[in-house]
């Protein structure tokens, strides 16, 4: 199989997976709107943010910090 695109998951602190999404080679993204109505409707309940990276990528990019430490910030 070859693995071309990123996918991602907002999960639960039980790491049940509470939205998941389906992204390009490079990207996947977190709607805001979905992750503040998650937290607004029970706080607490985003508890990570995952996604995998195609083979050819084995760090995290600067966007993938920076989605790490703003959300982490806001809620």
């Amino acid at each position: 199989m070859d693995f071309k695109k990123e996918v991602g998951a907002i999960l639960d602190p039980q790491k049940n997976i509470l939205a998941w999404f389906e992204g390009s080679a490079r990207e996947v993204e977190f709607p805001a709107d979905l992750v503040w109505k998650l937290h607004k409707e029970k706080a607490g309940s985003v508890y990570a943010f995952t996604h995998i990276h195609p083979p050819t990528m084995i760090n995290p990019s600067s966007i993938d910090m920076e989605l790490v430490k703003g959300w982490a910030i806001a809620l």
